[in-house]
């Protein structure tokens, strides 16, 4: 696949989603109080990060019916955050653990758990200060950038990928730094908040079946399936040499004497 197959292959990919889908909204709803918006984008972002709207949103649901304000995630350990998204695998204590080293991060940084100094520095720096912060996915950088500050950005992470590549739109197996490279070249800053939000309402649309193998044939029976054995032709055993014309041909078998 080349460079121009793939970039037509996502502009046709974003004009079906343009016509079948709805986007997505930044934050399913409003942040509760003691909650700053930027943070509430952020935490939403890490929900929504290899995971879908659909999911999402009733983690971060959970996660603020646990606490009272963000800081008490920021002292929490990562198998109480896990255990309030009312999730116990690898992947959930890796989100909490990172998502608890960025609050720490900017907590040293501000003194506070907010991000909303950033909002009076360019773009470019906004997106280095999320990307320098400790454990902080680059699909939560991106995120946050395009939708808080403004920035070019496309949040990727794998899901997004398999689901570009199953489209034909990036080679399966990109990495994820390359392809959010690729993306943002590919659409235009004008575009971007509209094309992620798209991203993020496809997630929730069930990911296509790939076909089904054809069956095996049923195995033949052993005199079928083995290949028949080349025969060999008895030799014919010898007459004799043949009779004279004329002659009469005497029986085998001689007379008795009478």
């Amino acid at each position: 696949m080349t460079g121009q197959d793939a970039a037509q292959a996502l502009r046709t990919l974003v004009a079906d989603l343009e016509r079948k889908l709805t986007p997505a909204a930044p934050t399913p709803a409003p942040p509760p109080e003691g909650v700053a918006p930027l943070i509430h984008l952020l935490l939403y972002s890490f929900m929504l990060w290899e995971s879908c709207p659909a999911e999402a949103e009733p983690a971060l649901g959970r996660l603020y019916a646990a606490i009272i304000d963000p800081n008490e995630l920021r002292v929490a350990l990562p198998e109480e955050i896990a255990g309030w998204l009312a999730r116990r695998d690898n992947a959930a204590l890796d989100l909490a653990a990172r998502l608890r080293a960025v609050l720490n991060d900017i907590y040293r940084r501000e003194h506070l758990v907010s991000i909303d100094r950033l909002a009076s520095t360019s773009k470019r720096e906004a997106r280095e200060y999320l990307d320098s912060l400790e454990g902080m996915p680059a699909y939560v950088a991106a995120r946050v950038t395009l939708l808080g500050f403004g920035g070019h950005a496309v949040a990727t992470d794998a899901a997004l990928i398999l689901r570009l590549a199953s489209a034909g739109a990036v080679e399966n197996g990109s990495s994820t730094q390359d392809t959010e490279r690729w993306l943002e070249r590919q659409i235009r800053a004008s575009d971007a908040e509209r094309t992620n939000l798209l991203f993020d309402a496809w997630r929730d649309v069930p990911a296509a079946k790939p076909a089904k193998a054809p069956a095996p044939r049923a195995k033949s029976s052993r005199s079928e399936a083995a290949p028949k054995a080349t025969e060999r032709r008895k030799p014919q055993k010898s007459a004799g040499p043949a009779p004279r014309s004329g002659a009469r041909k005497t029986s085998r078998r001689p007379k008795k004497d009478s």
